[in-house]
């Protein structure tokens, strides 16, 4: 079966833009936004670009050009909140803009930041080395997931 018919039947196409997540997957301790949309995307057997599209076409095309651990504003993540059923507050805590007042005064998706990583996009395509990630860990865990503190420029294995 291929991830096409996780969302379209027969030439029909579902309007999902409205509706919730059809299931709910809860965030791992210290994940990031991405990883836990990319898990949830997953979960419900759909590209994660596609799945953005779908649930959430006003970001169409716009989430994955950005680093969405910074990038994720009030209005995205009241968005997640209402369609998957998880508290506004967990959500925020899953980006990187959750340790203003501990790495830095302010968190800003315009400029990079201290302490924290910088994801270089090229397109949709992310080509730098911002998202390190520890195999071991990855390889251990239950349900596999990116980890906040990873992305710190003092983290390291």
């Amino acid at each position: 079966m291929s991830l096409e018919l996780a969302y379209k039947v027969k030439g029909y196409r579902f309007d999902l833009s409205e509706g919730k997540f059809r299931y709910r997957l809860d965030p791992q301790e210290d994940e990031l936004l991405s990883s836990w949309l990319i898990r949830t995307a997953l979960f419900h057997l759909t590209e994660p670009s596609t799945f953005v599209n779908l649930y959430l076409p006003r970001w169409r095309n716009v989430l994955w050009a950005r680093d969405v651990d910074v990038w994720a504003d009030k209005d995205l993540l009241e968005t997640l909140s209402l369609k998957s059923g998880i508290a506004y507050e967990t959500l925020y805590n899953l980006t990187l803009r959750s340790y203003e007042g501990y790495l830095a005064e302010t968190i800003t998706p315009k400029t990079r930041n201290p302490f924290i990583q910088f994801l270089k996009n090229c397109s949709r395509m992310k080509v730098g080395y911002g998202l390190r990630f520890c195999p071991e860990c990855l390889r251990s865990d239950e349900t596999p997931y990116f980890r906040k503190k990873w992305r710190l420029s003092f983290s390291t294995a």
